[in-house]
């Protein structure tokens, strides 16, 4: 992990595949390694499953890394912000503790709290969403497959200034895809959605292997630190 707030009371096993379940004792931080070293009362034992809860905190900066705020200008002038992810190589570390190696893969679950007014793309599809007590929506999307962290993708964005073209379908699997931007260039992205779509479809009959997801969107967004990112799904 790297620039993570620990709530250190949270830390705990909340589950596990049997009735054993180790208390957590103390946890310390090697900064040259960006490792949270966790010490628990017992020893783990092997061909267990543990879940591990940690609560924490970060700061959402300008810096195009990890989780980050891109500014950009809506079509009345005013300077308005979305939330962007660019987890590669290994900014994920900055967004959620995990093994932030690319050999080390894992299912991502994603939830999301937000305000009405925007909406939520990542990996998964959207599957369902809660109102809260507050006014606010926690949207839910499907499981990822198995994937390396950096691939981890979310964008938070005004539903008035951003949205996507139609999805298109590809041979008879169903993959779904689309491009997806700020909705006065969605015009513009035209030939981008031809590309991407050709593309798939030809790649997926030369190899002949489908694309293993039920989706890929490509977003343009205002500001990113690389020419392009190969998010899974997303």
């Amino acid at each position: 992990m790297a620039n993570l707030n620990i709530d250190n009371t949270s830390i705990s096993i909340v589950n596990s595949s049997s009735n054993s379940r180790p208390v957590f004792h103390s946890w310390s931080y090697d900064e040259y390694n960006q490792f949270m070293i966790m010490n628990f009362m017992a020893n783990f034992q092997p061909s267990i499953t543990y879940t591990v809860h940690i609560a924490y905190s970060a700061i959402i900066d300008r810096d195009l890394q990890g989780l980050y705020l891109s500014d950009y200008t809506d079509a009345n002038g005013v300077s308005r912000t979305l939330l962007v992810s660019h987890m590669e190589p290994t900014f994920a570390r900055t967004a959620l503790p995990c093994v932030d190696e690319p050999a080390r893969k894992a299912i991502f679950h994603i939830a999301v709290n937000h305000d009405p007014s925007y909406e939520v793309w990542t990996n998964g599809e959207f599957e369902h969403s809660d109102v809260l007590n507050d006014g606010g929506i926690t949207s839910y999307f499907t499981p990822t497959l198995n994937m390396s962290t950096f691939l981890l993708a979310l964008i938070v964005a005004p539903k008035s200034d951003f949205a996507c073209r139609p999805y298109r379908f590809i041979s008879s699997k169903n993959i779904k895809s689309r491009i997806c931007g700020r909705i006065g260039i969605l015009p513009q992205l035209t030939y981008a959605d031809e590309v991407a779509y050709q593309s798939l479809n030809f790649f997926n009959q030369y190899f002949d292997i489908d694309y293993a997801l039920p989706k890929i969107e490509h977003f343009a967004v205002p500001d990113f630190a690389g020419g392009g990112m190969e998010n899974y799904g997303k």
